[in-house]
């Protein structure tokens, strides 16, 4: 019964990952589904409907329609719904919840269908309402990339020869959006960040300034790319594979040694075909470890920069859907599900957890574990929101060692 949770909220599913991903591009997501789907995604999901325009519907499919496999007006809703809107949207994009999975819905077939009768790009991402957002997240990314990108051809390589040490690198940034990084003012702080240490922001997936469909395009022209988090890692991917634009896995934090920012440098200048976060060398240590139960990227990044600070022993653990061919590295356990973390955790009771504000609820001898609570939208969803942390914000990285180094 390991998908079944007792005590904890599931992470945000895969058609709310979809729909945060492409929120901002000027496309219009239709989620096939009942209505379910849609509500939980606007009313625990989503901070962005408060203060930006949404062009997100749900197709309200009932029984009857379900049952007898009416796709008829399913098209007929999308075309008047479109031709409702004030402008004409960039794209048309699919994804649906288990009912239609369950009865075989040709949502391929259909995209075509829009496609020919609008004369709108439109296209699928695969999807059931049973994953977890940051699958989600990336197939939407990387459809957006597959449907949009064509042949252009890279030319970074080109210009790697004439560029010097000092110039300014161009990043791509994969996997920045609110069910992760929800604090007001994150992408501004990275964007200030990066600058810092002369990194430029060429285009960004999905939230900021920087995140524009007119510049998709631009995403083939850059030097390396920056993923932040799981959801970020099939878009960068597929950039490597088909332009050969590296990619450093990893959180940047305001910290002067930080090695994500270090290896976005080194991967641009010294040509490396691919570059992620190595792992460090660990002294013995006799205290007890520091867990960080939290996004997997996220978490071996905070964990990267304490061994280095305090140079307490760090476990990571990956609480998301486990895909084999997607690698965090740094990443030490991975637990999917109510009942392996409550099974994991008890193996160190004295440790130190770093983990969204929930999982207190499901720990066994909470008494002898010291809880440091970074909330995420994606977990607990707004229920701790003024308590949202700003990782690229100058302080954190000091602010959570006092934390540690206090007990």
């Amino acid at each position: 019964m390991k998908e079944t949770y007792r005590v904890l909220p599931v992470w945000a599913g895969d058609v709310s990952g979809i729909a945060g991903a492409l929120y901002e591009f000027g496309g219009m997501t239709v989620i096939h589904d009942p209505s379910g789907c849609n509500s939980t995604y606007n009313t625990h999901d989503e901070l962005r409907w408060y203060r930006e325009p949404s062009n997100i519907f749900i197709s309200g499919l009932n029984m009857k329609d379900a049952v007898l496999g009416n796709d008829e007006r399913f098209i007929r809703d999308i075309l008047n719904a479109q031709n409702s809107l004030p402008a004409r949207p960039e794209f048309i994009a699919l994804c649906n919840s288990p009912v239609p999975w369950l009865n075989g819905t040709d949502f391929e077939a259909i995209a075509g269908i829009l496609e020919r009768k609008t004369g709108i790009p439109s296209f699928y991402v695969p999807s059931n309402g049973c994953h977890d957002y940051a699958r989600g997240a990336g197939l939407a990314w990387q459809r957006l990339l597959q449907k949009f990108l064509g042949e252009q051809k890279n030319t970074a390589a080109k210009a790697c020869v004439r560029r010097k040490e000092g110039e300014t690198i161009s990043v791509n940034v994969f996997g920045m959006m609110p069910l992760d990084f929800a604090a007001e003012g994150s992408a501004l702080s990275l964007e200030k960040l990066l600058r810092k240490r002369g990194l430029q922001i060429r285009t960004a997936l999905a939230d900021g300034n920087t995140c524009s469909f007119r510049r998709l395009p631009d995403m083939a022209e850059a030097d390396v790319s920056l993923v932040l988090s799981k959801a970020g890692l099939p878009p960068a991917k597929y950039l490597s594979d088909r332009y050969g634009i590296p990619y450093v896995i990893g959180v940047p934090l305001d910290d002067e040694d930080d090695p994500t920012l270090q290896q976005l440098v080194t991967a641009r200048f010294k040509g490396a075909a691919l570059r992620e976060k190595e792992p460090e060398n660990e002294a013995p240590d006799s205290r007890p470890p520091v867990i960080f139960l939290t996004e997997p990227v996220l978490g071996a990044s905070l964990a990267s920069m304490v061994r280095r600070r305090t140079g307490r022993k760090t476990i990571v653990v990956d609480p998301l859907e486990t895909d084999p061919s997607v690698r965090i590295p740094g990443v030490d356990a991975a637990c999917f599900g109510e009942e392996e973390i409550e099974a994991f955790l008890p193996q160190f009771p004295d440790a130190d957890l770093i983990c969204d504000p929930m999982y207190d609820h499901i720990l066994s001898e909470p008494d002898r574990t010291r809880r440091i609570f970074l909330p995420t939208l994606a977990l607990s969803g707004r229920i701790y929101r003024n308590h949202f942390v700003n990782y690229f914000d100058s302080g954190i990285s000091d602010r959570l060692v006092r934390l540690l180094l206090s007990g």
